[in-house]
């Protein structure tokens, strides 16, 4: 595939994509195929929530595990879901995708043993944490056909320079956090 071009000239579809990873990490949907409770450890579940303010978009659950992905207009949690059929009427999937797959990223490094809870994280261990999620949301991404990768990397930076910010952590001393994470992360 030409490199530069869209998602849609090279005849890909986010929303086809972001159903995908549903399908493949989604315990409920996992459960729905096999009938079986013996879910792979990849998986979490995956659920579509009512969005609450403009800044979220998606939150980890370590203990159950699960994610849920912020939507403005969705039907309340208790209302029964499929989160595949959820992501096939995605009305911003490129959001959408680039949110899940940052939250399963998450998943990952709690996966790997390096999960720090920004709850109970020092300042830079919240950074650290960040960066591994958007490292491993990367790796996983880019085991689709996806194509859209300034997108991708323009909503890390954002969120990455967000966490600097509010955690104010000096620009020389986030790139080097930056650097030491991203060549863990790539080394695992």
């Amino acid at each position: 595939m030409a490199v530069g071009r869209t998602q849609s000239e090279q005849g890909v579809n986010t929303t086809e994509i972001l159903v995908a990873v549903v399908r493949e990490r989604d315990r409920a949907d996992y459960w729905e195929r096999t009938q079986s409770l013996e879910f792979p450890r990849e998986t979490v579940f995956v659920q579509f929530v009512p969005r609450q303010a403009e800044e979220e978009h998606a939150r980890y659950h370590p203990e159950i595990p699960r994610i849920d992905i912020y939507r403005y207009g969705c039907t309340p949690v208790h209302v029964p879901q499929c989160a595949v059929n959820m992501a096939a009427a995605s009305p911003c999937p490129l959001d959408e995708l680039i949110s899940l797959v940052h939250e399963l990223g998450h998943h990952e490094s709690k996966l790997r043993g390096l999960f720090c809870s920004p709850d109970n994280a020092k300042l830079e261990q919240t950074y650290e944490e960040e960066i591994r999620a958007w490292s491993f949301g990367r790796t996983i991404l880019a085991k689709t056909q996806y194509l859209d990768w300034s997108a991708f990397e323009e909503r890390e930076r954002r969120a990455l320079d967000g966490y600097r910010e509010g955690l104010n952590l000096p620009a020389s001393r986030a790139a080097d956090i930056e650097t030491r994470i991203r060549r863990i992360c790539e080394a695992l």
